[in-house]
């Protein structure tokens, strides 16, 4: 029987490990894979999921930070990257609260570049290029991070590392699972307040054809990323 797929929790040593580039002949295995990650991640409430989150030690990422309007449903349209490779990164940088599904149950804040830009593949075996600024950039950047073994623990300093480990040990301890940023609303009102991964949903510049909400440009062209 095939196992279900689950997101990995910290501390599992496989978060820690450095992703292998996806190879031409595994496009179609990692087209199935990006499927049942793309579900799992909806189903968490989450806007981005890479591939070690899911067990696999290989360069895939899942995003999308379209976010419904309250009482709205949810439109599904994930944008699947492999082998990113950040070729920018802006000068200016800011603060700003991340999520995990990895690290369920807190938040960290974490400084990053305000803009990346980042070379990549489609499913397709493409060559993409993405620009983002903003959310959308800080979500890019922390899911490349993951495909490097970097998880938001690996961004502080000891003191800061130490009292966010203990948030952590916490809020596993009260229930907290994939998606819940927090679990003192949790208790209060029995539904944790869930944001899930940083993700982005990229307007991807390709060589041949546009996927999703991408234009069809040339890669050394950027697009912008909607924001979310």
């Amino acid at each position: 029987m095939q196992q279900r797929m689950k997101i990995i929790i910290s501390p599992d040593p496989i978060l820690r490990r450095t992703c292998e580039p996806v190879a031409s002949e595994e496009l179609p295995q990692m087209a199935k894979l990006a499927k049942k990650m793309a579900r799992l991640m909806y189903k968490s409430d989450g806007c981005g999921l890479a591939a070690p989150q899911v067990g696999v030690t290989k360069q895939l990422i899942v995003l999308d930070t379209v976010l419904p309007e309250e009482g709205e449903e949810r439109v599904q349209n994930p944008i699947i990257i492999l082998n990113p490779r950040i070729v920018e990164l802006g000068s200016t940088t800011e603060s700003g609260g991340e999520g995990c599904l990895s690290i369920p149950g807190i938040t960290i804040d974490i400084e990053r570049p305000t803009s990346v830009t980042v070379e990549a593949l489609d499913l397709e075996g493409n060559e993409i290029e993405i620009s983002a600024e903003g959310f959308d950039a800080r979500a890019l950047q922390h899911e490349i991070d993951h495909l490097e073994g970097i998880t938001m623990f690996e961004h502080l300093d000891p003191i800061t590392c130490a009292t966010k480990l203990q948030e952590f040990a916490e809020a596993k301890a009260s229930g907290a699972r994939p998606g819940d940023t927090s679990v003192g609303k949790a208790k209060d009102d029995g539904a944790a307040q869930r944001e899930g991964d940083a993700g982005a949903q990229a307007k991807a510049s390709s060589k041949t054809k546009p996927r999703g909400s991408a234009k069809a440009r040339p890669k050394a062209s950027s697009a912008s990323l909607t924001g979310s």
